[in-house]
C-alpha cells in the first residue's frame, strides 16, 4: 500500500513539473508558449534584411516610427497561407481607415523557390500592392535566423510543401517584438496597432 506522504509528495512534484512546463499554467501549447514568452520579454528584433516583390532589399526594423506586421508563409501553400493571405487583406482594409503608420510584409520562408515572379503573383492574388502591404522573401543568408527569432516551425512534408505555424507578428516602433495574434483575430491586432 502506498503511503499517503508519498502520494502527496508525487503529486506536488507533478504539479510543480506542470506548473513550471505551462509558463505558470499560462500556456498548454507551443503556440500559447511562443504568446507568453513575447508578451513578457518583448525581444528586440535583429536586422533582419528581406527582399520585396519588387526586388528591393527591406529591413524587417520599423522605419519612421512605423509599427510593423509580419506573418510567414510560402507562395505555393494551397491552404493555410491563402486563408492568412485573405486575413490580411482584411486587416489591411480596416487599418488603412484608421491612418496608422503601418507596415505589413508576408514574408517567404522559401526563398529558393520563391521567386520574384511568385511573389508578384501572390501579391496580386491577394491585392497586396506594396504600400501598406507587400510581399517578400526573407535573405538566405538570415533564413534561420528568421525562424528561430519568431519561433515559427517549419517542417517538409511528403508533397514538397510545408506544415507551418502561422501568425501575426507584431513589431513596435522601438524595434521590440510585443505580439503574436492568430491571424484571423482582426479586433484584437487593430486594438493592439491602433493606440
Amino acid at each position: 500500500m502506498i503511503s499517503i506522504p508519498l502520494t502527496i509528495g508525487a503529486a506536488l512534484l507533478g504539479l510543480t513539473c506542470l506548473y513550471h512546463a505551462t509558463d505558470g499554467l499560462q500556456a498548454f501549447t507551443a503556440e500559447g508558449a511562443r504568446r507568453v514568452v513575447v508578451a513578457k520579454h518583448r525581444p528586440y528584433v535583429p536586422d533582419i534584411m528581406f527582399e520585396d516583390m519588387t526586388g528591393t532589399s527591406q529591413s524587417l526594423l520599423p522605419q519612421s516610427g512605423e509599427i510593423v506586421l509580419v506573418e510567414f508563409i510560402y507562395t505555393t501553400c494551397p491552404t493555410i497561407c491563402q486563408t492568412a493571405g485573405s486575413d490580411f487583406a482584411q486587416l489591411r482594409d480596416a487599418l488603412v481607415q484608421t491612418r496608422e503608420n503601418v507596415r505589413m510584409i508576408s514574408v517567404s520562408f522559401n526563398p529558393a523557390n520563391d521567386t520574384l515572379a511568385a511573389l508578384g503573383d501572390y501579391a496580386e492574388l491577394h491585392t497586396a500592392s506594396g504600400s501598406p502591404w507587400t510581399v517578400a522573401r526573407v535573405d538566405v543568408a538570415q533564413r534561420a535566423q528568421a525562424l528561430d527569432f519568431f519561433n515559427v516551425t517549419v517542417i517538409p512534408d511528403e508533397w514538397g510543401g510545408f506544415q507551418h505555424n502561422t501568425a501575426v507578428l507584431l513589431i513596435e516602433p522601438d524595434g521590440r517584438h510585443t505580439g503574436v495574434f492568430d491571424t484571423d483575430a482582426l479586433a484584437q491586432i487593430t486594438s493592439a496597432v491602433v493606440k
